[in-house]
């Protein structure tokens, strides 16, 4: 299902049962800008068997519909007014792909702990991220991950061990993080990365020379 609302001009509010009865929606896009589109009262009974959710510029400050998320792979929720996504961990062992890039109130992320298929975590611009959850899990096929301009991020968890798929890891523009080798230790276990974006990383000065052996491009 796609919904497209660009070229709406008037004030939209999508009631709260809007997708009751549609137990069996597993694709859902929605595009347009956040201005348009209200969400009121809030947004119930979206589909156990959600597989890919699409949803630029949402408009709510936390989205608190996901109860059954086990067939949920893909996550996109771009230039959204989210604060936050769910309290608590729910099952996301099918999540592939998870972009909340340029949704600049998010202060946090919830606990990933369960999306051991995660390939690709874009936070691009999201200037208001602190800090991430530990990541447990979450890092063993992760091959993509963007910090770009998460300008509040101050420092990183330890990967200790996992991220052996990693090949792309950007954080250019982490203008506030003060330290980098606590999150990827010796370096050991990121054989695969390829790409390293740390420009306007100011406080950074120091790589452990094992890191510089596989990559193809880097950036300071």
């Amino acid at each position: 299902m796609k919904f497209d609302y660009y070229k709406i001009e008037d004030e939209l509010d999508i009631g709260e049962k809007a997708f009751e009865g549609m137990s069996n929606l597993q694709f859902l896009k929605v595009y347009g800008y956040s201005d348009t589109l209200q969400l009121t009262r809030g947004l119930n009974n979206l589909s156990h068997k959600l597989r890919l959710l699409h949803w630029s510029h949402f408009p709510m400050t936390c989205f608190p519909c996901i109860v059954n998320s086990v067939f949920l792979v893909e996550l996109v929720m771009d230039f959204s007014k989210l604060e936050k996504l769910w309290d608590g961990i729910i099952p996301l062992r099918s999540l592939k792909w998870m972009n909340l890039s340029f949704s600049v109130n998010l202060k946090e992320l919830p606990d990933l702990s369960t999306a051991t298929s995660l390939e690709k975590l874009n936070l691009n611009a999201c200037s208001s991220l602190m800090k991430l959850p530990p990541p447990i899990g979450y890092t063993n096929n992760l091959e993509v991950l963007n910090l770009c301009n998460c300008s509040s991020l101050i420092k990183l968890p330890s990967l200790a061990g996992n991220a052996t798929s990693l090949e792309k890891l950007y954080m250019g523009g982490c203008s506030s993080l003060v330290e980098f080798l606590s999150f990827i230790g010796n370096a050991v276990n990121l054989q695969k990365l390829e790409k390293l974006d740390l420009s306007n990383c100011l406080d950074l000065v120091e790589l452990p020379l094992s890191l510089l052996e596989t990559l193809r491009s880097c950036r300071n």
